[in-house]
């Protein structure tokens, strides 16, 4: 069974921290009610290189997310209970992802979780700062308000990525083509070379023996290499899904002049309209600045 480790505020008003071991998040919030403890965060504790089904976590693309939050403030603006809210959202929903994960949600919510613990069973598609930022309108009451903001700034970066990828897909493009052109010169043309020089008889250049010796060794070997490049690609894609494989990617990026730069612009746009979000909803400094470094990760 999952473990969940949990920080609350007992009877007496004194901070608790500890780990329970049940079905859910629910039903870890229920045992804990139960024990007199009022849950302030609950978290489930993984292990690093645990394999999830990927059937597990419904993937819900930016620009419905956007859209399912715009939903929910207008329909709590207008008074809605947030459980029909969810409901009505889900009914409507053309997307199958959005709707399992908004009657998971839902349901939820009817067992007594509050909105933000109910987000949070879904890591992936909810970051920690939208989910603290649920959570800070939830304990302001002020749901429909801070939903209606997180939606603009969801939409504007949703917009600044894609400015972003669109200004480095030529580069990229450009790049893979380079590379494609290089390996079938290597496979197919550089071969005849060889056949060319040896008629010609004498000693080539280092340099050129080095290009022959690799042509004819990627040619010999391509199956092989084809495969080992294969492997390679989905066990980096595998590592950078886990959070040492992400600090180790982004400890190389860091250390590229270009990527470096670019790395530092896009955390400071970030941090800036995160935190812009933050201080207009009336979140002390401090708060903000902490959901702010969750945000830019």
């Amino acid at each position: 069974m999952p473990v969940f480790r949990y920080v609350g505020i007992t009877q007496e008003g004194e901070p608790m921290r500890g780990k329970i071991v049940a079905q859910d998040a629910t039903e870890a919030i229920r045992v804990l009610h139960t024990r007199q403890v009022t849950v302030v965060r609950l978290r489930e504790q993984r292990s690093l290189w645990k394999w999830r089904p990927l059937t597990r976590v419904p993937r819900v693309p930016p620009r419905e997310k956007v859209v399912m939050t715009l939903q929910l403030a207008t329909m709590l603006q207008a008074g809605v209970p947030l459980v029909v809210c969810l409901d009505m959202v889900a009914a409507h929903s053309e997307s199958q992802p959005v709707q399992s994960l908004l009657q998971d949600v839902s349901q939820r919510v009817k067992n007594g979780a509050p909105l933000a613990t109910a987000l949070g069973a879904y890591p992936r598609v909810f970051s920690p700062w939208y989910v603290g930022m649920i959570q800070v309108g939830e304990a302001m009451g002020k749901l429909d308000v801070v939903l209606r903001r997180l939606a603009g700034h969801l939409e504007r970066t949703q917009r600044f990525r894609q400015q972003l990828w669109g200004a480095l897909l030529y580069p990229t493009a450009v790049f893979g083509l380079a590379m494609l052109l290089i390996g079938a010169l290597l496979i197919w043309v550089i071969p005849s070379f060889k056949t060319l020089f040896a008629q010609f008889g004498g000693t080539l250049p280092w340099p050129t023996r080095i290009v022959l010796e690799f042509s004819q060794a990627l040619q010999n070997h391509l199956f092989e290499l084809s495969g080992l490049a294969v492997v390679a690609a989905g066990g980096g894609r595998a590592l950078l899904a886990t959070q040492v494989g992400r600090r180790w990617s982004e400890r190389i990026l860091w250390r590229l002049p270009l990527a470096r730069s670019l790395i530092q612009k896009i955390a400071i746009v970030q941090m800036a309209r995160s935190l812009s979000l933050l201080l207009h909803s009336n979140v002390a400094m401090l708060d903000g600045l902490a959901l702010t470094a969750k945000a830019t990760g």
